[in-house]
């Protein structure tokens, strides 16, 4: 799973800016070759441009041995900002789900847990997530973003920090990985964090996204794309599964507790 390293005159930061001097020689060692995700929508030498771009980002946050560190504070970050690798949905994706509504709450903050390190844990689990769980370069996901007791208290500098930087990842690191973004429980002023969003986001994946209200999960609008027998009760669906109990969680869970990892 692990990238060549590539190295030439850049900076970068775990937030998922990267960027390169145009004027100082850049000597890539290696590159590897650029992912087909990464060719979606763009021209070839775009393509190149980006990938070599990740490719210095992942050397700089040592990316490519993040799966070899014993995760801080895994479990206590998962209780707040839960991330799951739940049940397949209807073609055989995995489905994961982000629930938002206890991101970045006091809980964290009183361990001294911050923006930096929310961020690392997420990306901890994406590498899983592609390097473990969907290995092949053609596997995809559906992405259930879960906006339900998101309130407006919450949006605050750091949190839309957070979120923003989330997205410009995933966005940036790990393009056009998702079939589809359902974004559920959407609260009347969420039109607001979206505009905010819309700016990091590719037309590409625009195309995607589908906003959801609770009325549209009561009515179904989830088993279009995931059998009711893989959808929590509160997404329209039938399984006892709770979110973070699916066997890839479990499984993820299992090689984070053999690290040694503790929380305080």
């Amino acid at each position: 799973g692990g990238l060549p390293a590539a190295r030439g005159s850049h900076s970068s930061d775990l937030h998922g800016h990267s960027t390169a001097s145009p004027t100082a020689p850049q000597e890539v060692l290696s590159t590897p070759p650029v992912p087909s995700y990464f060719r979606v929508g763009v021209s070839e030498p775009e393509a190149q441009r980006r990938w070599e771009a990740t490719v210095r980002w992942r050397e700089k946050n040592d990316i490519d041995t993040i799966l070899k560190e014993e995760p801080a504070h895994y479990d206590l970050i998962n209780r707040y900002v839960p991330f799951s690798m739940y049940l397949p949905d209807k073609e055989g994706h995995i489905v994961t789900i982000e629930k938002f509504g206890g991101i970045y709450s006091d809980g964290l903050k009183d361990h001294g847990i911050g923006v930096s390190e929310l961020l690392r844990h997420y990306i901890f689990q994406l590498e899983w997530l592609w390097t473990v769980a969907a290995p092949r370069e053609a596997d995809m996901i559906t992405m259930i973003m879960d906006l339900g007791n998101v309130t407006l208290d919450q949006l605050t500098s750091d949190n839309m920090e957070l979120v923003k930087a989330r997205v410009r990842i995933g966005c940036t690191h790990y393009p056009n990985r998702a079939v589809r973004l359902l974004v559920v429980n959407v609260p009347s002023w969420a039109s607001y964090g979206y505009r905010i969003m819309a700016s990091l986001i590719s037309e590409e994946t625009k195309a995607k996204i589908q906003l959801l209200t609770h009325e549209d999960l009561s009515r179904g609008a989830l088993q279009m794309y995931i059998h009711h027998k893989n959808l929590r009760p509160e997404y329209g669906g039938t399984s006892k599964i709770p979110v973070g109990g699916a066997p890839l969680d479990l499984k993820i869970l299992k090689q984070v507790r053999g690290s040694g990892e503790e929380d305080s």
